[in-house]
């Protein structure tokens, strides 16, 4: 039975779209005046440096007031990515909108986070062209074997968006190694922050791939696993982990490095 697992195309769902700009939220208020300012224009800025890549994220999706829509290949569960998860399951909590869209590749090996975050009303996960197969090496190894081809095509997009306002895009996947965090290997990595109408362009992007039949929630690849009971024991496990974060080695560093700051609040706007 284990070799005959395989994936049943996923049923007709209706259109989800991102959330259009409006005038109500601390993104709007200081990014419109920007927009309206330069009608047709785009600003960018190159994030080079690991430690900026991670506040602009923490910091946009704390200011969220909309939407949050984050596309990735991978999402650690480390001290970064999980306080990243933190943020989005705030702001769900505030009554954002948020979507998050992942490479089954490395999700299917956090399965029951991801579920567990699904079962937060205003939270939404899909996983991009999963494996039917939820836990276990063995069926994986037999549904590898069995849909190599399909398998093989991955979703290496990334993509954080916060009220449809700004947009990090690059190369970056969301762990320790990608924000400068890891004491063992760091990545060299870059992103674009970016604000304007090509955010909007953003937008339509990651709500191509989240509409896309390869796109499948998690709540129907396994819908015993999306409760509230997963969902509270959740937030049983990260609270003493968000509660340590300001003792960390890495926030201690961030608090030292006032570039990440004074970019944030000249040249982000937040």
């Amino acid at each position: 039975a284990v070799g005959c697992s395989s994936l049943a195309p996923r049923p007709d769902l209706p259109i989800d779209a991102a959330l259009a700009p409006a005038a109500q939220t601390l993104l709007d208020e200081r990014i419109a005046p920007v927009e309206a300012a330069h009608p047709g224009q785009s600003g960018f800025r190159l994030v080079r440096e690991g430690p900026e890549a991670f506040a602009i994220r923490s910091h946009t999706a704390l200011a969220a007031g909309r939407s949050l829509d984050i596309q990735t290949y991978i999402w650690h569960d480390d001290a970064t990515g999980g306080f990243l998860a933190y943020r989005a399951l705030e702001a769900a909590d505030r009554g954002v909108k948020v979507r998050l869209l992942v490479d089954d590749m490395d999700a299917r090996g956090k399965h029951y986070t991801f579920a567990a975050l699904d079962a937060h009303p205003n939270i939404e996960v899909r996983m991009f062209n999963p494996f039917a197969s939820r836990s276990g090496g063995l069926p994986l190894a037999f549904e590898a074997m069995g849909s190599f081809s399909r398998i093989n095509r991955r979703m290496h997009n990334k993509t954080w968006i916060a009220d449809n306002r700004i947009a990090i895009v690059g190369g970056r996947n969301l762990g320790d190694e990608y924000f400068g965090a890891s004491e063992e290997v760091n990545f060299v990595d870059l992103d674009f922050a970016m604000i304007g109408p090509v955010v909007r362009d953003a937008s339509a992007s990651f709500d191509r791939y989240w509409n896309s039949a390869a796109a499948y929630p998690v709540a129907l690849l396994a819908p015993k696993d999306v409760t509230p009971a997963a969902l509270q024991a959740l937030r049983d496990r990260a609270a003493p982990r968000v509660a340590a974060a300001p003792n960390h080695r890495y926030a201690a560093e961030l608090r030292k490095d006032d570039s990440v700051f004074v970019k944030l609040k000249d040249q982000i706007l937040i």
